[in-house]
């Protein structure tokens, strides 16, 4: 064949490739969305471009809805914050909804349901010319497949689209409300207090107030100067933050202003730009649900599930420090622990080191259980109080709680040379209190309980049931037995006098 002639074919060729390819496959994306716009109810518009919608809500209520600064709110019956979910669903069904099919030659609207008794949303766009206004109406099923008849104002033609389609548009007004109570971000809260009913006898209210230092963390700043829990003051601002209103009460009553007056919590905080924010929850006169005032006198009251005034602990000692130990567990490379027998709690201390190697957490001493030891560390890492027993005590206070000469003394380093990662001295185990414990750097008295303190070493059989591979000793009342006769006697004759002395302290 001639040369030229074949280069003209692969020409030819190449130039049909690129013609099947561009329209065929590359135009294929185009063509369907042209399609996909043609098949609209409202073909030409984006949801984008919506300004304000009016529909009956499920209750029968007349409803408008606008978007102001790209915000949606609810201007009638009420003016309150709308949600955003809700509405911008509404504004894609509309100018998204597509059409199943047209009745050909349709006969009156009435006789498809799209008469007088036709649903009818009406809504506005910003178009290029200005504002323009669409209505569509909704009538009844077709008699095959379950459609909806659907129509536009000012058109005499019938479509019917998919009744699922129309979902979003089937909400009381209280679904089409802001539910969201407080809109603030958990970073940017600066200073918070909270003020309570006090459940004991004699105390009206407490008290406690918390701010951000510069290094990001909280400290308590009322009713005492101490380290705060940084967890605690996160979960209850989260809680805060993330309140949700089951329904609301737009009219002020007096029976409300009544119950508003003495609340369970009184919450204030402030944010880093220097708003101020308060909110106050009560019981409501149903005792079923709370009520929760956000904005003072005139202001809407929204009713919140009763069960939500747990999210908010009111004891003095729940927004405290009570972190026992705090490392990365990758960082720690050495334990060592300092033990009593629990049989003789003044006996000589066994002291036992285990490093971590290859093959795991090993000992030169003991034949230890590595998974065990790992299993331990990473609990210890994290290992946090319940509660705390008093700030400070003397050595004879200390001994009756099993802290002047501790059954276990627990240590974790990382880097050599290093100071601890971590020091508790663990004390007795209390049946009514818990386990006394001591961080190294700390005077405070925190307690552990029960179920915890079980899986601790609180003495050498402890340790040795748990960790030592092949020991005999079993676990059963270990913990306890910190707690009993034997540990009371260690203490000296403060004993259980001792505690009994200072059980004034638990309200602490």
């Amino acid at each position: 064949m001639n040369p030229k002639t074949t280069g003209l074919l692969a020409l030819v060729a190449l130039a049909l490739g690129a013609f099947v390819y561009l329209y065929e496959i590359g135009g294929d994306p185009q063509r369907a969305a042209e399609k996909d716009e043609a098949g609209r109810v409202f073909s030409g518009l984006d949801s984008a471009d919506m300004l304000a919608i009016e529909l009956v809500t499920q209750e029968g209520q007349d409803a408008r809805f606008e978007l102001r600064e790209g915000e949606w709110r609810v201007t009638h019956p009420v003016d309150a914050p709308a949600d955003a979910t809700a509405l911008d669903a509404i504004s894609h069904a509309l100018t998204h909804l597509p059409r199943e099919g047209d009745v050909k030659s349709p006969r009156a609207l009435e006789e498809y349901g799209l008469g007088d008794s036709a649903r009818v949303i009406r809504f506005e766009v910003q178009r290029t010319g200005g504002v323009e206004e669409n209505t569509l109406r909704i009538g009844r099923s077709t008699p095959v497949g379950g459609h909806l008849y659907v129509s536009r104002e000012g058109d005499e033609g019938v479509a019917f689209v998919e009744s699922y389609r129309l979902n979003a548009f089937n909400r009381n007004l209280s679904d089409l409300r802001e539910r969201r109570i407080f809109g603030f971000e958990v970073g940017a809260v600066e200073r918070l207090v909270l003020d309570w009913s006090g459940e004991s006898e004699g105390i009206a209210r407490e008290r406690v107030e918390v701010k951000r230092g510069d290094d990001g963390l909280w400290r308590m700043t009322g009713p005492v100067e101490a380290r705060a829990d940084q967890e605690a003051i996160r979960e209850v601002l989260s809680n805060l933050s993330f309140l949700r209103a089951q329904r609301f009460e737009d009219q002020r009553t007096a029976d409300l202003d009544a119950s508003l007056s003495d609340p369970i919590i009184k919450m204030e905080w402030e944010l880093e730009s220097g708003e101020t924010a308060i909110a106050r929850i009560a019981v409501a006169a149903s005792a079923d649900e709370l009520l929760v005032d956000a904005g003072g006198a005139g202001s809407v009251v929204y009713g919140i599930a009763a069960e939500r005034l747990d999210d908010f602990s009111r004891t003095i000692n729940a927004y405290r420090f009570k972190q026992l130990a705090s490392f990365e567990l990758v960082a720690a490379r050495r334990i060592e622990f300092e033990l009593r027998s629990r049989k003789d709690v003044r006996g000589d201390v066994v002291n036992v080191s285990a490093a971590l190697e290859e093959a795991g957490w090993t000992s030169a001493d003991r034949s230890l259980d590595p998974d065990a030891l790992s299993d331990f560390v990473r609990d210890l890492s994290t290992l946090r109080a319940s509660d705390i027993f008093a700030d400070e005590m003397g050595d004879a206070e200390r001994a009756s709680l099993g802290l002047a000469e501790p059954a276990s003394v627990i240590r974790v380093f990382g880097e050599a040379g290093a100071s601890p990662l971590a020091e508790i001295a663990l004390g007795r185990l209390d049946d009514r209190h818990g386990l006394f414990v001591q961080r190294a750097d700390d005077t405070t008295i925190y307690l552990v309980p029960s179920d915890i303190a079980s899986e601790l070493p609180t003495s050498l059989e402890a340790f040795e049931s748990r960790f030592e591979v092949g020991s005999a000793e079993l676990a059963d009342g270990d913990a306890g037995d910190a707690g009993d006769a034997d540990g009371a006697d260690g203490a000296g004759d403060g004993g259980d006098d001792g505690l009994q002395e200072y059980d004034a302290l638990d309200e602490l």
